[in-house]
């Protein structure tokens, strides 16, 4: 839409501690974003992430300047044909809801609701890492292990809205000390997420360490930290093949804020997966952190949004 003035629109980032909400003139962020906390009680949720975006808006009308949507990244499973949570673990007493009505009616604008994880990709698909890629799996790794898929640009949803669900991908059933919150054994979450991570790392250090922490002492080679960053390089590669099998990408993109910390040990995962891996199921896949950092989900909103203007993908030659 070479010509037209990119619209101002607002981005939500919906986490288990903080709302997160910036405006964007197109892909381009105004300023840092507002945080809020992120209520514990669940009828508060939504008014609170009103209120924030209520305080966005009237500061871009006090410049002259009108948002025209806003677009949520929210967490758990989504109906994004319906904006509609289904379900959302990491608020606690959440039941779901009409979320993308509710704020549309408090808020007199265009919402569009996206789970939180698909955001981070959407940003990362438009202006990060896979923006150049026809095709690309983002992983989202933290306290546990998100993804999404996106072919020809688009995101692939699934049957049920939940698609991507890279975290519960099994890499070792023999895992039995591994059992991940959904209640499998040894599937990616516990394994490669933060939780999982810190839960290795006990038997050894006699209390809880920060993964972060755990990883950057097995960097040093220190003990059974060593022995816990030696087998998420392992699971890492695992998760590549699994990955590279079932969707053969273009790129992956590591986000998230374990992923995108620089202990994790994607490098050597990457590694390990191109060294063991058959020549066929890795000849054009690559590997990248995600390039927006702590940003991609809040920028994937506002894509969101944008779409919701009908709005398209920046050529791939393009930035």
């Amino acid at each position: 839409m070479a010509g037209v003035e990119e619209p101002l629109v607002v981005g939500v980032d919906v986490g288990g501690s903080n709302v997160r909400v910036a405006p964007f003139q197109g892909l381009r962020r105004l300023g840092d974003p507002v945080v809020r906390a992120t209520p514990r009680d669940p009828a508060r949720v939504i008014p609170v992430i009103a209120g924030a975006v209520r305080s966005v808006v009237d500061e871009q009308a006090s410049l002259g300047r009108r948002v025209r949507a806003v677009g949520v990244g929210f967490p758990g499973v989504v109906d994004v044909e319906q904006g509609v949570s289904i379900s959302a673990g990491n608020l606690p007493g959440w039941t779901g809801g009409p979320v993308a009505a509710e704020l549309s009616t408090a808020l007199g604008l265009p919402v569009a609701l996206e789970n939180d994880v698909r955001a981070g990709g959407w940003g990362e698909v438009w202006a990060g890492a896979a923006r150049r890629a026809s095709s690309a799996v983002y992983v989202s790794i933290g306290t546990g292990v998100g993804g999404a898929v996106f072919l020809g640009g688009e995101a692939w949803y699934g049957a049920g809205f939940s698609a991507g669900e890279i975290g519960h991908m099994v890499l070792d059933a023999s895992a039995s000390q591994a059992r991940c919150r959904c209640g499998q054994v040894g599937d990616a979450e516990p394994l490669l997420g933060g939780y999982g991570v810190e839960a290795m790392a006990r038997p050894f250090a006699g209390r809880r360490v920060m993964a972060t922490e755990v990883l950057e002492a097995g960097a040093r080679g220190e003990g059974g930290f060593a022995e816990v960053r030696s087998r998420v390089v392992g699971y890492f590669a695992i998760l590549l093949a699994n990955v590279a099998a079932a969707f053969d990408p273009e790129v992956v993109v590591i986000g998230g804020g374990l992923g995108t910390h620089p202990a994790y040990p994607v490098e050597e995962g990457t590694a390990r997966f191109e060294k063991t891996a058959p020549g066929w199921l890795k000849r054009t896949m690559r590997v990248a952190r995600a390039e927006l950092g702590p940003h991609s989900g809040i920028t994937g909103a506002a894509v969101v949004a944008l779409r919701r203007l009908g709005w398209e993908r920046p050529s791939r030659r393009e930035g």
